[in-house]
């Protein structure tokens, strides 16, 4: 393979945004460019990104060398559900798991520690076992046991899988080199699981990028900080979960590094999370043990990391009990300032908006109007669903009186419908905060200074003054965080309940500060954090290209496959 020499490309999808950076020779950034996400086809938000960051550092695709990818595809599709429908094949070990698969068809087989056979491998039972799965799966998994010492039968149970349906299969020793049992079932599960939908990303992706005369080789952002080829990642998809907090610590353990520092830690505030990353020696631990997905204990390999549920678009919210009370996240809403720019979309946004001011609850629901038809096919197994779609914008709690529902369990099905972008929930949240105090000019601020007042008088207090309490208390979540997750990473817990509670002590102080700097990362993590570093006592470094991090992260991992390729040429 020739490689061309100078540029290559990141390119990462976040929840919001997808941003594309190109660096140049010199490894400086040449340009990058920033997208709204299409969570309806990733690929073309990821060219049209690329596209502009290519046209704005003037170079064409056939320039690049390589191109970096980190995705949010895996970490979506199984936290939205949206997997594909799975046949499971125990070979050997009878013993029922909890796992995200249509069903389980258990096999007489598998293998032992010493790599001996335990017992034939029924090769009657799995073809009755297919015949019986046809037509009701997209894709399947095979885990025998002791495979991670001699994987013969998963081999051979792919083979005849396929001479009788031919559907993309996930063996266990492929995913997975532990024996432990259900993490090595779970693994195999979702990973095959995600084998059609990344199947289908990857041909769109290469598609797009042809489009735009790319040539370069391809690698894929794994969440541990390594890479996939494109084959790579059609066969082990489940790896890139969490590819994002990989792609940001390595970013920021670069900017760590030409500050004359090892050690850091790297906050990536987004939309929903902050993510929390240490930076040892240069490089990104990778977590011992596997990580936990959709809330199955796997195998998958991640770097370590802390997740809170606190980023720009935290509801903000104002909840009355013994007292009144300001809260922040977890659940994650549309910004005012940015609901207010969609009002030729349908007009959904808009009157959701009028019916938010008029009704002062603290967030309304509505059907997305990008996703109308799915909405309307989904209607009539969805009574929440058909209502909205009946009635427009609405609150919970008017939501709740229709159907004659609990707020909890109300709660749960509009968090659910929200997961998979059928409704849309509009709310006060940080980045309106920003807007009302002029800190921020992306959305309307009229929008955010109606809502501002709207809660402000709830509490008793002036609009800047509850602006900036918003602030503050997302400042507070994250200096929480971040103190335990260091503390867990020292020593091994986090004192989570000593931590929360150390400004209220009376007879003992506390005082817990980093002893390394903060790379922080994220298109408004220095309007959101601003005064960080006075409160940690420590330095809080904002890179010059803080707001494409992630991107940056990925066009590194281009970048150090291009010397893989070139040494081992």
């Amino acid at each position: 393979m020739v490689l061309k020499q100078g540029y290559v490309a990141g390119v990462d999808t976040g929840g919001t945004f997808t941003d594309a950076v190109i660096l140049g020779p010199d490894g400086g950034v040449a340009a990058s460019a920033k997208r709204p996400t299409r969570h309806d086809d990733l690929e073309a938000g990821i060219v049209e990104a690329l596209g502009a960051a290519l046209s704005a550092a003037g170079v064409s695709g056939g320039d690049l060398a390589c191109v970096g990818v980190s995705t949010t595809l895996a970490t979506n599709s199984v936290v939205e559900g949206r997997g594909a429908r799975v046949g499971l094949f125990q070979i050997g070990v009878r013993k029922p798991v909890r796992l995200p698969v249509v069903s389980v068809e258990f096999v007489q087989g598998g293998h032992g520690v010493g790599g001996a056979e335990d017992a034939p491998l029924d090769i009657p039972a799995l073809m009755g076992g297919v015949g019986r799965f046809k037509g009701r799966v997209d894709s399947y998994a095979v885990a025998a046991s002791g495979s991670c010492f001699n994987p013969a039968h998963e081999l051979v149970a792919q083979k005849a899988i396929a001479m009788l349906d031919p559907l993309p299969v996930s063996c266990a020793h492929q995913v997975s080199e532990l024996p432990s049992h259900e993490e090595r079932l779970a693994t195999v599960a979702l990973n095959a699981g995600l084998l059609p939908v990344m199947e289908y990303f990857v041909e769109r992706l290469q598609a797009g990028l042809a489009r735009l005369g790319v040539t370069a080789p391809v690698r894929v952002v794994c969440g541990g900080g390594g890479a996939l080829t494109p084959d790579e990642a059609r066969q082990k998809p489940l790896s890139t979960f969490a590819a994002g907090p990989a792609a940001s610590a390595l970013y920021g353990a670069r900017e760590a590094a030409l500050r004359g520092t090892a050690d850091a830690v790297v906050l990536d505030m987004g939309g929903t999370t902050t993510d929390l990353i240490t930076v040892r020696d240069g490089e990104a631990p990778v977590r011992a043990g596997g990580a936990v997905i959709g809330g199955w204990e796997t195998h998958v390999r991640t770097v370590e990391l802390r997740t809170v549920g606190i980023g720009g678009d935290s509801h903000v919210r104002v909840e009355r009990g013994s007292s009144l009370a300001l809260r922040v996240g977890p659940r994650r809403v549309r910004p005012l300032a940015l609901a207010a720019l969609d009002r030729e979309n349908a007009g959904a946004s808009g009157r959701a908006l009028e019916h938010f001011f008029a009704g002062g609850a603290d967030r309304v629901v509505f059907a997305a109007p990008g996703a109308a038809q799915r909405a309307r096919e989904r209607a009539g197994s969805s009574a929440l669903l058909s209502l909205l779609l009946e009635r427009g914008p609405s609150t919970a709690e008017e939501l709740a009186r229709a159907l004659g529902r609990n707020m909890i369990d109300l709660e749960r099905r509009l968090a659910e419908l929200s997961r998979e972008r059928l409704l849309v929930e509009a709310g006060f949240t940080p980045s309106d905060a920003l807007h009302a105090l002029g800190r921020a000019d992306f959305g309307d601020a009229e929008a955010s200074l109606r809502g501002a007042r709207l809660l402000a008088a709830r509490l008793g207090t002036g609009v800047e003054d509850f602006c900036r309490a918003v602030l503050g208390t997302v400042l507070d979540g994250v200096e929480e965080a971040l103190v335990e997750h260091l503390l867990r990473c020292e020593l091994g817990h986090d004192m989570a309940g000593l931590i929360r509670r150390r400004k209220e002590l009376r007879l003992l102080r506390l005082d817990i500060r980093p002893a390394v700097p903060v790379v922080a990362l994220g298109a408004a993590a220095p309007a959101l954090l601003a005064g960080l570093a006075e409160r940690l006592g420590t330095e809080v470094v904002f890179p010059e290209e803080y707001a494409v991090g992630n991107a940056c992260g990925a066009a590194l991992v281009a970048a150090r496959a291009v010397r893989n390729i070139k040494e081992g040429a």
